[in-house]
């Protein structure tokens, strides 16, 4: 369940994230006009910014606008002002060394704490013990909790919850 200004919304998992990642990575529309300010703990979440999604479905148009899209997200984090910003992979298209120089670049730029979590992409299937290591060399543990204003703040890696994973 999700509260968005004041009013409860039932959503599934993959709903939320196709709802947020259209509004980031899609067409990064203004997000201060979807806010309020709350007591407590607000966590924003970031998904799907798939550095390179351009290039591979769109060639045309090249990498820019990926990379484009990203910074306004996270000039647009910045604004918000989370207590923490939940980075909802996939970060890359295709992991390499570029895109994941360019994903922690941008994100170095927000000024609160944030946590990756794994997206297909990240970490593609089939899931073995060298990918996870190759995502750990790029950008840490595919597995974090963080301790923020008294609430845990947890993320993990989902494709190890899928039947018949290799690692």
């Amino acid at each position: 369940m999700l509260v968005f200004m004041d009013k409860r919304i039932h959503l599934s998992r993959r709903h939320f994230v196709k709802r947020i990642s259209t509004a980031f990575a899609v067409q990064a529309l203004p997000l201060t006009a979807y806010c309020q300010e709350k007591d407590g703990l607000t966590i924003a979440c970031l998904c799907d910014p798939q550095l390179g999604f351009y290039t591979s479905s769109r060639p045309v148009q090249g990498y820019a606008p990926d990379l484009a899209n990203l910074h306004q997200a996270v000039s647009q984090m910045n604004e918000l002002k989370p207590d923490i910003v939940l980075v909802a992979g996939d970060m890359v298209q295709t992991l390499g060394k570029k895109s994941v120089t360019d994903v922690n670049d941008a994100l170095a730029v927000l000024t609160m704490p944030y946590m990756l979590t794994p997206g297909n992409h990240d970490i593609a299937p089939p899931v073995t013990k060298d990918k996870i290591t190759a995502y750990y060399h790029y950008f840490g543990s595919d597995k974090v909790s963080r301790l923020i204003k008294g609430f845990k703040i947890v993320s993990g890696n989902s494709q190890l919850w899928t039947k018949g994973v290799a690692y």
